[in-house]
């Protein structure tokens, strides 16, 4: 979830930012799952499938995002709100998010509907996973891992030239390439059974009790690095482990939460900019920090709820009856 800072200072999810990074990681682990056995024949018709599949997946809610802020613009310029520091003006910004190029080296700065940046640079790793997993079919075991240390000195070092990993346009396509091909580098290591099931739920465990002495002690950003290594094993143990967290975490309100998850992504910035346009014409229980942040994420919950059953889910089988065209 995007970083929340309100008027008065106060900032909830301050590394909210790095969710982006585990999804960019996990991005990579489902994909090498669903997909490691499907580029070996054909692989022509095979990458075309695969794209049109990963489009119809997220361009149906960024689409209708766009043209939903469009309209919200128009209308907040109309009534007056001051609080939407997005240029209405730039209409050549307009069409490369459009397009989803945006984060590809082509803008300079954050604009329209912000978190799009992520699933622009997302797109662009598409467009390279069947050329990373055919390579990724043939590799053994120590590759894999020297992949995957590869993968993380090369993010560490951007972490440091860069203070953290809190940057989008600059260098995002370069951010997402080092987790993306952690994410593949994973799954070939977790789907091994060098490992006992016994050893990673214990592998598990600690890995959450690192994730919390991680944010008790308010890491600084240039180490962010580390949160990602503490990621990586949590995966992992998620995926292997069979301990009673797993369990809760494979129920079926989460398995919900997680359906909806790209659509409480996309519309949750859209969301917060209208609630705060609006929350000085309201009862002033809603001055209040928390009740502000209760508000606003249970109108993203209702909100996404309704963009998967009515926008994410049809325009996903509309698209995707173009696969064997």
């Amino acid at each position: 979830m995007f970083n929340f800072k309100w008027e008065n200072g106060y900032s909830f999810l301050a590394s909210g930012y790095l969710g982006v990074d585990i999804f960019f990681l996990l991005s990579g682990f489902i994909l090498s799952h669903v997909y490691h056995d499907d580029f070996k024949l054909d692989f022509r018709q095979r990458y075309k499938n695969f794209m049109i599949s990963r489009i119809a997946r997220i361009y149906p809610v960024h689409a209708f995002i766009l043209v939903f802020y469009i309209a919200y613009l128009t209308v907040a310029q109309l009534a007056g709100f001051k609080n939407d520091p997005v240029r209405f003006d730039e209409y050549v910004e307009l069409l490369k998010q459009l397009f989803l190029i945006h984060a590809w080296g082509f803008s300079d700065y954050l604009n329209w509907n912000v978190p799009s940046w992520s699933i622009s640079v997302e797109l662009f790793a598409y467009l390279l996973f069947p050329f990373l997993i055919v390579e990724f079919r043939q590799d053994k075991l120590m590759w894999r891992l020297v992949r995957l240390l590869l993968s993380f000195i090369g993010l560490g070092l951007l972490c440091y030239y860069r203070k953290g990993l809190n940057f989008s346009l600059d260098y995002g396509l370069v951010r997402i390439f080092f987790e993306f091909n952690i994410g593949c580098a994973l799954y070939g290591i977790a789907k091994s059974d060098v490992i006992s099931i016994r050893t990673w739920n214990w592998v598990f465990n600690l890995s959450i009790a690192a994730l919390i002495i991680y944010f008790l002690f308010d890491v600084p950003p240039i180490y962010e690095a580390l949160f990602e290594v503490i990621i990586t094993v949590f995966i992992c143990g998620l995926f292997k482990g069979k301990g009673t967290i797993q369990k809760v975490l494979g129920s079926q309100i989460m398995f919900y939460l997680g359906e909806i998850s790209f659509s409480i992504y996309m519309s949750h910035w859209l969301v917060f900019r209208m609630f705060a346009n609006i929350s000085d014409r309201l009862p002033s229980i809603f001055n209040d920090t928390f009740a502000a942040v209760t508000t606003v994420i249970i109108l993203t919950l209702i909100i996404s709820h309704l963009l998967y059953t009515y926008v994410e889910m049809p325009g996903r089988k509309y698209i995707r009856k173009y696969k064997y065209s």
